[in-house]
This record gives structure tokens, sequence and C-alpha cells, in this order.
């Protein structure tokens, strides 16, 4: 059982790693466009949000 917490910990890890560096280049992206904040922004915050808290868990 522990190893298998282990590994889905890991995975989500590795995702949680990726949705952070996604949801940092939309911020820059954005700050040097100026653009406007869309729905894409709002889904790469959540989805970090998202990570964050099931890795928590």
């Amino acid at each position: 059982m522990y190893d298998l917490l282990l590994s889905i910990h890991n995975l989500v890890r590795w995702f949680f790693l990726a949705a952070a560096l996604y949801a940092i280049f939309k911020a820059v992206m954005g700050i040097s466009s100026q653009g406007t904040f869309t729905k894409s922004d709002k889904t790469a915050g959540a989805l970090l949000v998202a990570d964050a808290h099931t890795m928590l868990l």
C-alpha cells in the first residue's frame, strides 16, 4: 500500500511541477504582452491549485 501511495505522490509531484511551469509561463507571457486575463490563464491557476491540494492529501 505504501509503495502505491508513494508512486501516486511521485506522479502528482511531476504534474505539479509541469502545472507550475505552465502557470509561470502564462503569467510572464501575459505581463510581457500586457494582455488581459483570459479563461486559459484562470485554468492554468486552477490546475496548479487543484494539484497542490491533491498532493497535500
